[in-house]
This record gives C-alpha cells, sequence and structure tokens, in this order.
C-alpha cells in the first residue's frame, strides 16, 4: 500500500485558514485548468460552506467533462 502524506506550513491564524478551505471563491482558484463551477442545483453557489450545506460543482478533468449526478 502507498501512503503519501503532505505537509504545509500556513504564516495565517487557523480560523483564516479554516474560512478559506470552505469559500467557494476560492476553491476554483487552485483549480483553474478545470473550469470549476459551483452548480444551482439547491445547494451553496458563494460565500462559506456551512454545517451540513453541499456544493454541486462541475468541472472538466482527464478531458471530459464531469456532470452532476441527479
Amino acid at each position: 500500500m502507498i501512503h503519501i502524506e503532505e505537509c504545509t506550513l500556513i504564516d495565517a491564524p487557523i480560523q483564516r485558514c479554516f474560512d478559506l478551505s470552505r469559500s467557494v471563491e476560492v476553491h476554483p482558484l487552485s483549480n483553474v485548468h478545470s473550469g470549476e463551477q459551483a452548480l444551482a442545483l439547491g445547494g451553496v453557489t458563494s460565500g462559506l460552506v456551512g454545517l451540513s450545506e453541499e456544493v454541486t460543482w462541475r468541472a472538466k478533468h482527464f478531458w471530459c467533462v464531469a456532470e452532476p449526478h441527479e
């Protein structure tokens, strides 16, 4: 079994890191090549994802479009 571990040191308060990790606007910036978009399918499409909230993403990976599942 292969085990990969990555450690990133960030010089910022933990609350800022946590909020950025659940930001709908920030997430696509880390995957610009895939053209990720939050879809309006009853979930969150902007702001910070809260407890029990969901985001449905549409993106292009591996040269094909990943469509949301109903």
